[in-house]
């Protein structure tokens, strides 16, 4: 019998690193950081730590479709 998610734990699966971002969106990190730094992509710093949500990222995305 599986569970289902809480709350808490599907908003941590929404939630990724650039590394993660970098590899979902096949480019190099490097290019989600430029973009982040340009202010292109929708995320939250962390003190040092960049976060973006999965949710944002697709909505950017639609948005950007042409």
């Amino acid at each position: 019998m599986s569970a289902s998610p809480t709350a808490g734990e599907a908003a941590r699966s929404d939630i990724c690193s650039v590394p993660e971002v970098a590899a979902w969106l096949g480019v190099n990190r490097k290019t989600v950081y430029d973009a982040v730094n340009r202010r292109e992509l929708p995320c939250a710093r962390l003190g040092r730590r960049v976060i973006l949500s999965r949710a944002a990222i697709t909505d950017w995305l639609a948005g950007r479709v042409r």
